[in-house]
């Protein structure tokens, strides 16, 4: 019997070596597979590398596709805030790469010089500093007096430990230690830090390490070369930023914030007059209303964590901050038509198919309450319902799926559970969870393209 290949599927594989299962229009690729598999927590049944589990996650992968095709015309995506959300967190981050890659460059003679310095470890003493003390300390700085003499001035606990290359996780400590030359008894800031407090430090000692084999300094090359490139990025980031944000300053209306801020901190919510201007910013009014608006699509991320009322007004003004700047990010996203953006739209497309599919899978289980009262876990609604209703999609749409196998056979995954998050995005899961749509574990269905 003559195999007739529909022109789609010719014309994927054609442009996308990463093409993995085509299903009508819909794609899943190599790196969409190992992406839903490792980013995210499988169940017990498929939580291994073996060729069974890849099958079953193959299958949940193509089920939830096939669902999500069979919902379609029920289940309106346009309509959920989480949809716009996320494709709108994907526009910015695009933007801010986009702007990365065409700015960045690393220069060899910096990566010497920072491989030169990264060799080097402080000891230090520090204290923290809040807002209301840096007036004091940055007096007692101008008037040249010595670290003891500024803590005791301060009263405060002082803090010991060591500063190694390695282990530097925020920027502006790296600025200051590894992008000049320090010395022992140098004092060092107020560095302000992510918390809205800062820091003062004095350095103690300062001791050399050698590298004495090749393998090591090889390793401490990479490290240097792939700091520097994170650094800068962080930098180009951040001045683009500034760039959108130049001239926008918020003024806050205090009991219109406090009175916000009441709402979301108790428990028993009070009334709030949503037409009650919260702050003054680019010339314009902005209500309470506007900043629900805007929290549909971005939802409010607290900085850091909270132990008091008084640490919450402090984040909660923070959030506030990040929410604004994530509006005009996206305003000047849309501005560069990101919205189109493939990377986007693949990540709307994939969220879509996750939430449509979810919704059908429940409209099969409900129509099935029958059934559902004699199971007692997942597992058994996997197996006695789901896989029964979707062996019919299967079967009905096999000549509308075609599988790379030879690529399928090629994908090792991990058996080790991760959750891989975006820090600081309102979105934070990178992938959607695991499709638990079906235990099948056999490819008995499709067009096989074997090379």
């Amino acid at each position: 019997m003559k195999l007739v290949v529909p022109i789609y599927f010719l014309i994927y594989f054609l442009f996308s070596q990463d093409t993995l299962v085509i299903i009508e229009n819909q794609i899943i690729t190599k790196n969409d597979f190992i992406k839903r598999s490792e980013y995210t927590i499988r169940p017990t049944y498929c939580n291994s590398d073996k060729n069974l589990d890849k099958k079953i996650i193959l299958n949940s992968l193509i089920a939830e596709k096939l669902l999500a095709i069979k919902n379609k015309d029920e289940f309106d995506i346009d309509e959920t805030n989480l949809i716009q959300g996320i494709k709108e967190q994907a526009m910015r981050k695009v933007m801010l790469e986009n702007t990365v890659n065409s700015s960045l460059v690393i220069d060899e003679n910096k990566i010497l010089d920072l491989l030169n310095k990264s060799l080097y470890d402080y000891k230090i003493d520090f204290i923290t500093i809040n807002h209301n003390e840096i007036f004091l300390v940055n007096q007692d700085l101008n008037l040249n007096k010595s670290y003891k003499e500024i803590i005791k001035n301060l009263k405060h606990r002082n803090n010991q430990k060591y500063i190694k290359f390695e282990e530097i996780s925020y920027d502006d400590i790296y600025q200051e230690f590894y992008t000049s030359d320090i010395n022992v008894g140098d004092i060092i800031g107020p560095i302000k830090t992510l918390n809205d407090n800062y820091i003062l430090i004095n350095v103690l000692s300062k001791k050399k390490n050698i590298l004495i084999d090749t393998e090591s300094q090889k390793n401490q090359y990479e490290n240097v070369k792939s700091y520097l490139i994170k650094s800068e990025s962080y930098k180009i980031r951040k001045n683009y930023i500034q760039k959108i944000m130049k001239g926008k300053t918020i003024e806050f209306n205090e009991n219109s914030f406090f009175n916000l801020a009441d709402y979301f901190y108790d428990q028993e919510k009070k009334p709030i007059k949503t037409d009650d201007i919260i702050f003054t910013l680019a010339n314009r009014d902005w209500s309470i209303e506007d900043l629900i608006e805007i929290n549909k699509l971005n939802p409010v991320l607290f900085r850091e964590p909270y132990k008091n009322k008084n640490e919450f007004y402090n984040q909660f003004k923070l959030s506030l901050v990040d929410l604004i700047q994530n509006y005009f990010l996206t305003k000047k996203a849309y501005e560069l038509n990101l919205s189109s953006h493939p990377a986007v739209v693949k990540e709307g497309e994939i969220w879509s198919s996750y939430l449509s599919a979810n919704s059908e899978k429940d409209k099969i289980i409900n129509a099935n309450q029958s059934l559902l009262k004699n199971l007692n876990t997942e597992y058994e609604v996997l197996e006695k319902i789901l896989n029964k209703e979707l062996e019919i999609l299967f079967v009905e749409n096999s000549d509308k799926i075609l599988i790379d196998v030879e690529m399928f056979n090629g994908i090792k995954l991990s058996n080790i559970d991760m959750l891989v998050i975006n820090t600081n995005q309102p979105y934070q899961l990178n992938v959607p969870p695991f499709p638990r749509l079906t235990t099948k574990n056999n490819l008995d269905y499709g067009t096989k393209k074997d090379s």
